[in-house]
């Protein structure tokens, strides 16, 4: 689930007026804590056998970009897609889909409170 922040101008504008390795740091925190919600979500869906898959579901950095910012839920093992995605052989379980879809709009709202709370807390530290 990629996020952007575009409707909450209130949000926005208090990233904008903050020093720009402060406001990565507080969406880092954000998307990690919002991403850990979804992970929650989607051990509780995948299919278990030997629980490998399971324990293997990780929230990892994004790659250093200088275009986007924050974390994911990563499989650590190589057949996590195929689980995901399915082959000619073998129906999809479409579990991180499923957590996304289910838990999405509330790892948003921490995502974005979080934010908002580091970036206050620095406000007012600074004062």
């Amino acid at each position: 689930m990629r996020v952007t922040v575009s409707g909450d101008k209130e949000l926005i504008a208090l990233l904008e007026k903050t020093k720009t390795t402060t406001a990565k740091a507080a969406i880092r925190k954000g998307s990690r804590a919002g991403s850990k919600v979804v992970l929650a979500q989607a051990r509780e869906e995948v299919p278990q056998r030997t629980g490998q898959l399971r324990s293997s579901l990780k929230v990892r950095a994004l790659p250093r970009s200088r275009r986007f910012i924050g974390t994911q839920v990563q499989m650590q093992v190589h057949y996590g897609s195929f689980v995901e995605l399915g082959t000619k052989h073998q129906k999809a379980w479409h579990f991180l889909k499923h957590a996304t879809q289910e838990v999405g709009p509330e790892a948003l709202h921490i995502f974005e409170g979080l934010i908002r709370e580091e970036l206050n807390a620095i406000k007012h530290v600074g004062h």
